[in-house]
């Protein structure tokens, strides 16, 4: 009787300074649990049990030390991570967990115990990114400590390449955010480059896009056991984000560089671009020994543009920079241009999931750069704008579809898989993931939807590794599984949003701006065209100068997906091309209903008032360097298109660059912003004092106090 009040008044004690107590005379497997209080929920952690038959663990929960514990999981539950959804922010509770082997349960662990919290958004979003970030760390595979494909009990073996891309940016963010030490971390991150180097089937420099995750052995993916060039240039995005990360000279950290270094530079990507058998100007996506091309297609597009720009920047196999607006831009086939909901469009089609937003974002920062379509960062925005305002519409009436309930992009749903997007692939499933890592482009809209899925659906949405991969409200259905690729972008992007750290560590590699320049990417501040937009009912180019304009504005290039309606708009674009030689220069214009162009003030292009698509060229005698240029544009009816190309010395026809077009032209404007202010004295004076050494400056301040 002693003993069981002595028992029952150190639990009490122990509850009351919420320290871990064990059970009276208990040997346990379980070891290292600890219990950690989150807004509405408390997270349980302890050591995998690596005993021969292990089928899981059992969770118990009490209000009190001494009470009686009810057991939490229906079903044995088969990670050392446990999220107990509680939906309240008022009581502590006590729990232990016991191991099941060979179907018995085993001795209890010891009692641990937390109380959740009110938190903050901050707070709430390290939560969050905590807990999907476990899905990487304490889920990854034991022997490659690569991204398992999905949580199903069927498939723990299965590994893939993408989301173990994305994976290792969710470790490098744990880092910063206090999840992992920067050691244990990195020890992870060799493992698994480690294991690609040495134990994976590489295809060309490639690898599968499933990987038996304990043998390395490739596992056929849409029937294919071959090389999967996209899957890979997510990987060697994550991976190049870790070889800037880790920068210390300790041997692991060192390691990490030089292995993520070879791998990458052993990727073939000139053999997917096919050259000896195509046109050359894609790349192709799969590569199979047994079966060569014949599973294969020439990409571009979607969620595909990381795998061009590594394929432009490899300093061992590159492709040509061509390819990417051949390629990525199928000719220009990828740019819309149209208006949904009121938010232009610039690329890709209207039923986009939003995956295509993510993928290749979650390194390549798209912020203040854009190529002749468009700024990424815009259109990746607008996108996300459109499924928010979609859902808001809900055209097909499905249940819950608001503000705050939005989100369509790939991932599993009552009937299978599929990638949802607003039209005619929306079924009514919402998938976190989609709203939650568009957050760099709509954090207001964003983090409500977040906070929404989190207080409202969390009982059912949430499980050990955060978020579900998704729920349709009109079926009563709340999927109980994960994918690497839909949790993979979660934690990079509110990173991205938060302190852009994966942006800032992949545009640090070497080969990235080089690259972007090959292309001809617009990144100076001043690149661009001012513009005038203007509405009126006319049938020819009307006379700018006696008009007000309707808005006005800095364009990338001659944007006419910037217009506020489809007939009856014009447009005046002005600013500087930069030409590299002397010379002849010819100028096209590609218009519908109308369209001017001017160098230097002289008319050279008159395309007016023809209507139907027609190009129209003029020419030019220029010298090297700055020439003002404007384009006058009327559309009244009809396509709404505009072309501006140029052809000169050693230039083919092409369409003008964005990175030779700049808004301003002024004496002194040394940072490229279009202002000449102290940013500008501050450059020249670095540039002027470089030349000096310490005693000369010394020597002429002496002079000036005289």
């Amino acid at each position: 009787m002693k003993k069981a009040f002595l028992v029952k008044f150190v639990a009490i004690l122990a509850l009351a300074l919420n320290i871990a107590l064990p059970l009276y005379a208990a040997d346990t497997l379980i070891e290292g649990l600890v219990a950690a209080g989150h807004d509405c929920r408390i997270d349980l952690r302890w050591t995998p049990v690596s005993a021969s038959g292990l089928n899981g663990y059992n969770i118990y929960r009490s209000r009190y030390a001494g009470g009686d514990y009810a057991k939490l999981n229906s079903s044995v539950h088969t990670v050392s991570v446990y999220s107990d959804f509680l939906g309240t922010n008022v009581y502590p509770y006590c729990y232990y967990v016991r191991p099941v082997i060979n179907s018995v349960e085993g001795t209890a662990s010891v009692i641990v115990s937390a109380t959740p919290y009110a938190m903050t958004d901050e707070q709430l979003l390290t939560s969050i990114q905590e807990a999907t970030f476990r899905y990487f760390w304490d889920f990854g595979h034991p022997v490659s400590g690569m991204a398992r494909e999905r949580f199903a009990l069927y498939d723990r073996q299965t590994v893939t390449t993408g989301g173990s891309g994305f994976g290792i940016m969710s470790i490098v963010v744990g880092v910063e955010r206090g999840f992992v030490t920067r050691q244990a971390a990195a020890e992870r991150v060799l493992k698994i480059v480690r294991f690609l180097q040495n134990t994976t089937t590489r295809y060309h420099g490639a690898w599968s896009h499933w990987i038996n995750g304990e043998t390395g052995a490739s596992i056929p993916f849409g029937g294919v056991t071959g090389g999967d060039i996209v899957e890979t240039s997510y990987m060697v995005q994550g991976m190049l984000i870790a070889r800037q990360y880790f920068d210390s000279n300790d041997p692991i950290e060192t390691d990490i560089r030089s292995s993520a270094t070879q791998l990458y530079e052993e990727v073939e990507w000139d053999w997917y671009r096919r050259a000896s058998d195509t046109d050359g100007k894609h790349l192709y996506w799969f590569w199979s020994p047994t079966t060569g091309w014949a599973d294969s297609f020439g990409f571009g597009g979607a969620e595909t543009m990381i795998a061009y720009l590594l394929a432009i920047a490899s300093p061992t196999h590159p492709i040509p920079a061509s390819c990417y607006y051949n390629g990525f831009g199928g000719g220009g086939s990828y740019k819309n241009g149209s208006r949904y909901y009121g938010y232009t469009q610039w690329v890709s089609a209207y039923e986009t999931p939003m995956f295509w937003t993510h993928y290749s974002f979650l390194g390549f920062d798209p912020r203040n750069k854009n190529d002749n379509y468009c700024n990424y960062f815009e259109n990746s925005r607008n996108i996300a704008l459109i499924d928010h305002a979609y859902c808001i519409a809900n055209p097909k009436g499905f249940t819950g579809y608001s503000s705050l309930v939005w989100g369509l992009t790939a991932s599993y749903n009552p009937w299978g898989y599929a990638a949802h997007a607003p039209g005619a692939s929306d079924n009514g499933t919402i998938t976190p993931t989609a709203a939650i890592s568009s957050m760099p482009y709509t954090p207001t809209e964003s983090i409500a939807a977040m906070k929404n899925f989190y207080y409202t659906y969390g009982s059912s949405l949430w499980g050990p590794f955060g978020f579900y991969d998704a729920f349709n409200l009109g079926q009563s259905w709340y999927c109980d599984d994960y994918l690497a690729i839909d949790q993979g972008t979660i934690v990079p992007m509110i990173e991205n949003y938060r302190t852009g750290l994966c942006w800032n560590l992949f545009m640090a590699n070497p080969g990235i701006s080089p690259m972007l320049e090959s292309i001809g990417w617009a990144t100076r501040a001043d690149n661009g065209l001012n513009y005038e937009y203007y509405e009126g009912t006319w049938t020819s180019l009307p006379d700018f100068d006696s008009l007000t304009p309707t808005a006005t504005g800095i364009a990338h290039n001659f944007d006419i997906g910037l217009r506020q309606r489809d007939d009856y708009f014009a447009f005046r674009f002005t600013g500087y091309i930069k030409v590299p030689a002397d010379g002849n220069y010819t100028f096209y214009t590609n218009s519908d209903d109308g369209s001017k162009l001017y160098i230097d003030g002289v008319l050279v292009v008159n395309n007016d008032g023809l209507h139907g698509m027609l190009e129209k060229s003029g020419y030019k005698y220029l010298l090297a360097g700055r020439h003002s240029i404007t384009v006058d544009y009327l559309e009244y009816d009809g396509d709404n298109a505009l072309l501006v190309s140029y052809a000169g010395p050693s230039i083919t026809k092409t369409q003008m660059p964005v990175n030779i077009l700049f808004r301003c032209d002024l004496e002194g404007d040394f940072t490229g912003d279009c202002l000449v202010n102290l940013d500008d004295l501050k450059m020249l004076a670095d540039a002027w004092l470089i030349d000096y050494d310490f005693s000369d400056f010394a020597e002429m301040a002496q002079n000036w106090l005289k």
